[in-house]
This record gives structure tokens, C-alpha cells and sequence, in this order.
């Protein structure tokens, strides 16, 4: 034979380089180490069916620890509940309360303001209810001096005296009380910022005011309509006059003598007139005594003496 047939076939290198990469290599556990060996596997050598198998599986089971590795946590104790609860609880309710207590100062400081629009509107009412009282307390006294003129006779009247007292009849005193803070509290329901003995008094207040404007609005509408006109047929406004030093004047005190049925209309006028100013007056009064009293409780519960 000759060497040539003795002689092994020389592989190409591209027949080299793609048998390497078709090799794989297989990875045995050491029992002894952690690290796994790599030994190459030769395209000749199959793999094992239990090598194949064991591969994916153990993957699988890899993934599968992986992803609910945090899923189970150890079970709280139920005091851990309770003291979150009792801090949600406590938080809750000192919200409520921290609230409570500003709206409770904020109408503190509101009534504290209201308390000081009506002290000031009830000294205006207690000083105006005394001019009202003295002036009209002084046309009850004319009138009843020019009852007591009338009363006597013809002969022993003063004349000067029934012209002057006649004159002063219509004079009226107005009591306008102040009613603006109280009807701005009303209105807006702020009364339930102050005490319960506080509305109550307030609330008779205006009440009594009203009544007294309704007898001065009586009062003025006789005045207007009757007393006025009445006296524009006895008085001597030329007298009158004189008696004021406007003008000089030496005529008679009365134009013509009133006869008895003028007398008579007269004297019904002057008492109609000493009995509502009589009246008022003791309205008027009462009013003043209320007004110092709640004056008094205002300036103690607010502090504003």
C-alpha cells in the first residue's frame, strides 16, 4: 500500500471552527464545592435525558421562589392594631376639638364687638331718654297748670298765662331708641353668642322701644290732625310773639273771649295731653331702668367697665 492510503484526511479549517461551536458545555455540580464545573461536551457525546429535563425545571423553580419570596409577612399582634387605632382615634378627635375651640373664640370676639356696638348705642338711648323724660315731664306740669287755670273763673284767670301754657301744648319730645346692633344681631342670628339672661333682656328691650314709638307715632298723629289745629283758634300769635321779644305788641291777650264750648274743648285737649306725655313718661322710665341694666351686664360678662 502506499503512505497515501495510511495517511488521515486533513479537516478544512471551516469544518473546525464550526464543530467547536456546535459543541456546548455541560455543567456538573461539584458535591464538594458550590461552584459548578464546566466540561466541554464534544458533538459526539449526547446529553443526558436527565441532564435535559432538570434544567427548566430548576429554572422554573428558581423564578417561581423568586417572585413570592416577600409574599408571606409574620402576622400582627392585635395590641399593634389597637394602638393605631387609638392614634387615629386621638388625632380625629383632636381635630374636632382644636376646631371647636376656634370657632368658639372667633364668636367670642364677635359677640366681644357686638357687646361694644351696644353699650355704646345704650348710652345714646339713656342719654336721649333723659332730655326725653325732662322735657316732656315739663309739658305734663304745663299741662296740668292750664287744667288748673281753666278750672277757675272767667274773672280770676290769667290770661298771659292760659296763652303761654296753650302755645307749649303741641311741643312733643321724640324718644328715637337705638335699634341698629340689635337688628344687625337679629337679622344675622348672631344672639346665640351671648347668654341666655343677656337675649332675654334684649329681646324686652325692643319690645318695650317698640311700644313706645307707637304711642309717641299716637301721640303725633292727635297732635297733627286735632291739637294743632285747636290751638291755632285760641292762641294770639301776635301775643305770642311779643311774649318771646320778637315783635312789640299792645293788643289784646285773647282776639275774641272762648266761649263755654271752647272752654270745654280746651280743657278735654290740655288733659288728653297731661295723661299720654304722663304716660310716656313712665314708659320712658321703665326704658331707662332697662337700658342701665343691660348696660351693666355687658360691661361685666365682656369685661368693659
Amino acid at each position: 500500500m502506499s503512505e497515501d492510503k495510511f495517511r488521515p484526511e486533513k479537516e478544512s479549517s471551516t469544518d473546525i471552527v464550526s464543530s467547536a461551536a456546535e459543541i456546548k458545555p455541560v455543567h456538573h455540580k461539584d458535591p464538594q464545592s458550590k461552584e459548578e464545573s464546566v466540561q466541554p461536551i464534544s458533538e459526539s457525546q449526547p446529553l443526558p435525558n436527565e441532564s435535559l429535563e432538570q434544567i427548566p425545571l430548576q429554572k422554573s423553580k428558581t423564578e417561581h421562589m423568586e417572585v413570592h419570596a416577600h409574599s408571606h409577612t409574620p402576622r400582627k399582634k392585635w395590641t399593634h392594631y389597637f394602638w393605631e387605632f387609638l392614634m387615629l382615634f386621638l388625632a380625629i378627635t383632636m381635630g374636632f376639638f382644636v376646631e371647636n375651640q376656634r370657632e368658639h373664640y372667633i364668636e367670642m370676639q364677635r359677640a366681644r364687638q357686638f357687646a361694644i356696638s351696644l353699650i355704646e348705642d345704650l348710652k345714646t338711648d339713656t342719654a336721649e331718654l333723659n332730655t326725653a323724660i325732662r322735657g316732656t315731664q315739663k309739658y305734663v306740669s304745663g299741662a296740668d297748670t292750664l287744667l288748673a287755670e281753666l278750672d277757675k273763673p272767667a274773672s280770676l284767670q290769667n290770661d298771659t298765662l292760659l296763652q303761654r301754657l296753650t302755645a307749649q301744648l303741641p311741643v312733643f319730645n321724640f324718644y328715637d331708641p337705638q335699634l341698629s346692633t340689635y337688628n344687625q344681631i337679629k337679622n344675622s342670628g348672631s344672639l346665640r353668642y351671648f347668654n341666655i339672661e343677656i337675649i332675654k333682656r334684649l329681646n324686652k328691650y325692643e319690645t318695650y322701644a317698640n311700644y313706645i314709638l307707637k304711642m309717641n307715632n299716637q301721640s303725633l298723629d292727635i297732635r297733627t290732625t286735632a291739637l294743632i289745629p285747636f290751638v291755632y283758634k285760641i292762641q294770639n300769635t301776635r301775643f305770642i310773639r311779643s311774649l318771646r321779644k320778637e315783635i312789640d305788641y299792645n293788643g289784646p291777650v285773647f282776639i275774641e273771649k272762648p266761649d263755654n264750648k271752647l272752654i270745654q274743648e280746651w280743657y278735654n285737649f290740655a288733659y288728653g295731653v297731661k295723661r299720654d306725655y304722663a304716660l310716656i313718661v313712665k314708659r320712658m322710665e321703665i326704658q331707662r331702668i332697662r337700658a342701665i341694666e343691660i348696660l351693666g351686664l355687658l360691661e361685666k360678662e365682656y369685661g368693659l367697665k
